[in-house]
């Protein structure tokens, strides 16, 4: 455990299942600022605001077999940083599951993975040809077809329902695309705490991709429902909703979101190997 500052930064390496903990001397330079934190593990780094949170873990992850069968699919091996502040109530927080998650992949991995093979596969070819991301904000005319989707190296047992404020990112060691988007398995409305913004980016020589995963609320959706909610009239029009949803989303200010999208733009321009 390292303590800096104010800050509480509980750095775990995970490695062949053995808990080592990171001494003081590890990292001298670990505050840049009072409010700026920076971390590097095999050579990979990045800053982030205090504010995100006070606990970091690291771990080394031997993910599944490719043909495991499960939802989201196998994970590949990884190394995921997590961060993210002591619950409430005392118990214990699954890294996993972390507000903030960011995970780094030897794209050589990611070859035997069908779904993560096709995600950089995608995240190539809009690198190489640059179009126009505003395109994959445009709901489907007909209800019945699938919303466009961008890339995510993350396995995740859902699909990709809206995207909003898509861009090209470029930062000293990745290039990629951040956008704001929500994962359903169902026809649900949007709550205030329904939507990520995520960073998907491959390193300059190729041979690393970075996923960054970070959870959002807004007040721009409501956090409890009325009593008043008619499913049956919702269904009926969710695809007007979406393209409601999706314009409420674009015109939205960075600081409409928790954590402001300015905070988090800065930890992704970090990024670094």
């Amino acid at each position: 455990m390292k303590k800096a500052s104010f800050l509480l930064v509980a750095v775990t390496l995970l490695a062949f299942t053995m808990p080592v903990l990171a001494q003081d001397s590890a990292n001298p330079d670990a505050v840049v600022s009072e409010n700026t934190n920076s971390v590097a593990f095999n050579n990979f780094g990045f800053s982030y605001d205090s504010a995100l949170g006070s606990i970091l873990t690291i771990e080394t992850l031997t993910g599944d077999a490719p043909d495991v069968q499960q939802p989201g699919g196998p994970v590949p091996p990884h190394t995921l940083h997590a961060l993210y502040h002591p619950s409430a109530d005392g118990a214990s927080v699954n890294p996993d599951f972390a507000p903030i998650s960011i995970r780094l992949y030897h794209t050589a991995d990611l070859a035997q993975y069908p779904m993560q093979a096709a995600a950089l596969s995608q995240l190539q070819s809009l690198l190489t040809d640059r179009p126009d991301l505003s395109i994959f904000t445009i709901a489907p005319a007909d209800i019945s077809q699938p919303f466009p989707s961008l890339p995510m190296l993350n396995s995740v047992p859902a699909a990709q329902t809206i995207i909003a404020q898509p861009k090209y990112v470029t930062t000293s060691g990745f290039s990629g695309i951040a956008y704001i988007t929500a994962y359903r398995s169902d026809v649900s409305p949007f709550m205030n705490n329904s939507f990520i913004y995520t960073f998907q980016g491959i390193s300059e020589d190729g041979a690393l991709a970075v996923s960054a995963w970070f959870d959002l609320t807004t007040l721009l959706f409501p956090e409890i429902l009325p009593d008043t909610f008619d499913y049956n009239a919702f269904a009926t029009d969710y695809l007007n909703y979406l393209h409601q949803s999706v314009e409420i989303l674009s015109n939205a200010s960075p600081d409409d979101f928790s954590p402001s999208l300015t905070i988090l733009d800065t930890l992704i321009a970090s990024l670094s190997d």
